[in-house]
């Protein structure tokens, strides 16, 4: 693949690109996405048992009737560590110190695949109501923004 840049209406000469794969094919968003979960898995395997949100479901049709969800034969436990959209994650945790394990491990994990934590974009929004609380949460040593609304992931 050969590629050129343009800056201003001068373009450079051709150049052999020797990484990466073309973003119009079939294969790039393929390979990111099997990028990603093994990064994920990685980040995984360094958390705590207990990180995560406790997520309980049945999948044999009766998502929304909770007496059948109540019976323990044909459910299903998990645990929710992250939730991803494109190239934005939200990280759950029920402490202060949950959220700072899970950063450090997702950070290490994207760090060891070459890939990085944009802090100017991270945000720490707690569902406990709280004023003035004191930012403690923080990534390669860049401290986190506490907020009490964000955008939604996705939307910009």
């Amino acid at each position: 693949m050969k590629a050129k840049v343009t800056i201003g209406g001068r373009e450079s000469d051709l150049f052999d690109v020797l990484v990466g794969v073309k973003q119009e094919r079939v294969l790039a968003p393929v390979i990111f996405n099997l990028f990603l979960v093994a990064v994920t898995l990685a980040c995984r395997n360094g958390l705590p048992s207990n990180a995560g949100i406790p997520h309980t479901y049945r999948l044999d049709g009766s998502l929304f009737n909770l007496h059948r969800l109540k019976d323990k034969t044909k459910i299903s436990n998990d645990r929710i560590y992250e939730l991803q959209y494109a190239d934005d994650a939200a990280i759950p945790a029920h402490s202060v110190a949950d959220l700072q394990r899970s950063l450090d491990t997702l950070s290490t994990a994207y760090k060891r695949a070459s890939l990085l934590v944009y802090t100017k974009k991270a945000e720490v929004l707690s569902s406990v109501v709280t004023h003035n609380l004191p930012a403690l949460s923080s990534v390669h040593s860049d401290t986190l923004s506490n907020v009490q609304e964000f955008t939604c992931l996705g939307n910009y």
